[in-house]
C-alpha cells in the first residue's frame, strides 16, 4: 500500500502497533492544514468469508484507536 504526496504538502506517518501488521494500511497526518488531518489509505481483499469480516472489524478497530478528537479523519479505500 502506498499514499502518492504532493511535496509540497507537509506529512508524517503514523507507526501503527504490531496488531495491525495483517492489514494493508498507511496512516499519516497531513500538518500543513488547520485542523491537521489524519489519512487512513486502506486496502480491503475482494472476498466477504469470515476473514473477510476479521479483517474489516480489525481495520475499524484500527481507525478508532488512532483517530483522534483534535483532528479530521479521512478514510480512502481502494
Amino acid at each position: 500500500m502506498c499514499a502518492l504526496i504532493d511535496k509540497s504538502i507537509a506529512v508524517a506517518e503514523v507507526a501503527l502497533s504490531g496488531d495491525y501488521s495483517e492489514l494493508e494500511l498507511v496512516v499519516f497526518g497531513v500538518l500543513n492544514v488547520l485542523p491537521t488531518v489524519r489519512m487512513f489509505v486502506a486496502y480491503r481483499p475482494p472476498n466477504y468469508d469470515q476473514n473477510a469480516s476479521h479483517y474489516v472489524n480489525l481495520l475499524l478497530n484500527c481507525v478508532d484507536k488512532y483517530s483522534c478528537n483534535s483532528r479530521s479523519s479521512v478514510i480512502n479505500s481502494g
